[in-house]
C-alpha cells in the first residue's frame, strides 16, 4: 500500500474499500477497467454475470491477509464483501464456505467452462494464496451462488480415485515457481508435479519444487477429472500412466 508502517498499511487499505464501494454502487461504474491498480485483480464472469475483485496486504513479516468482493451484474447491483478465514480453514478441501468464511486469496483467472451444482451455476477459479513465509500455493476452487442469491465457494467436482475435492491446490516452495493454467485445446486444468528436493523432506513443502511433469483435471460436464503425467507440451492426455508412490 506504498507505506513500511502495518497501521498505515491497513487504513490505506481501508480507506481504499470505502472508495471501491462507492464507486461499485453507482451501476454505470460496472465496467470500470481499473486498469491503474495493478495490485488489484478483477475478472469477469464468463457469461457476465459478475465481477470478482481481490487483493492482498502484507501484515506482519511472513503473513499477509486477502481482501475480496463480488459484484452481481443485476437490476440492483449487489456488492457481496469477502472475509478471509483462511488461517481458521487451512487445509479444508472438503467442503464448501459462504462469503464470511471465504479462503482468501488472488484469484488470478475464471475457466471459461460453466458447470452445475446443487442445481445452481459452478464458476472455476484458479487463485494463489501467498500461504507462509517459505512456502506459497496455487489453487483450483469455485464460486456459486445458492437460490438466495448468496455467494459459496467450493463444490466437490474434482474427482480423483481418493475422493472428490472442494478445493484443490498444489504447495510449493517459495524460491520456486510453478503452474496452475487452463488450457483450451486440452480442455483441462493442467499444473506442475511438485516433488522435494531431498528426498527426506517428504511433506515438508518448503522444500517442493516442478519436477518437469505435469497432472491435469480435464473437463467434464459433470465434474473435473484427475489425469496424472500428462504431455502438456504434445497436448495430449491419452496414454497417461498414474505415477507410483
Amino acid at each position: 500500500m506504498g507505506t513500511d508502517s502495518l497501521p498505515d498499511r491497513n487504513q490505506a487499505n481501508y480507506l481504499a474499500i470505502r472508495t471501491l464501494i462507492q464507486l461499485l454502487s453507482i451501476p454505470s461504474n460496472y465496467r470500470l477497467a481499473f486498469d491503474s491498480l495493478k495490485t488489484l485483480s478483477v475478472l469477469d464472469a464468463p457469461d457476465g454475470t459478475f465481477r470478482l475483485f481481490t487483493w492482498v496486504v502484507p501484515q506482519q513479516p511472513g503473513s499477509w491477509r486477502h481482501f475480496g468482493c463480488v459484484l452481481t451484474h443485476e437490476k440492483t447491483p449487489r456488492i457481496i464483501g469477502l472475509i478471509d478465514q483462511s488461517d481458521t480453514y487451512l487445509d479444508r478441501n472438503d467442503t464448501a464456505f459462504g462469503s464470511k468464511a471465504w479462503y482468501g486469496q488472488i484469484y488470478y483467472a475464471i475457466v471459461p467452462k460453466i458447470q452445475k451444482y446443487m442445481g445452481q451455476t459452478c464458476y472455476t477459479l484458479l487463485g494463489f494464496d501467498h500461504h507462509e513465509p517459505f512456502s506459497r500455493r496455487k489453487m483450483i476452487d469455485f464460486m456459486w451462488f445458492d437460490e438466495e442469491g448468496a455467494v459459496h465457494f467450493g463444490a466437490p467436482l474434482l474427482e480423483t480415485e481418493e475422493k472428490d475435492y472442494y478445493r484443490y491446490w498444489i504447495e510449493y516452495s517459495s524460491e520456486a515457481t510453478a503452474a496452475l493454467r487452463f488450457d483450451e485445446e486440452l480442455q483441462a486444468i493442467v499444473f506442475d508435479y511438485l516433488a522435494p528436493r531431498n528426498s527426506r523432506n517428504k511433506g515438508l513443502y518448503f522444500d517442493y519444487v516442478p519436477d518437469g511433469t505435469f497432472d491435469a483435471f480435464v473437463y467434464r460436464k459433470k465434474g473435473w477429472e484427475f489425469r496424472s503425467d500428462v504431455d502438456a507440451r504434445l497436448k495430449s492426455i491419452k496414454g497417461e500412466a498414474r505415477r507410483k508412490g
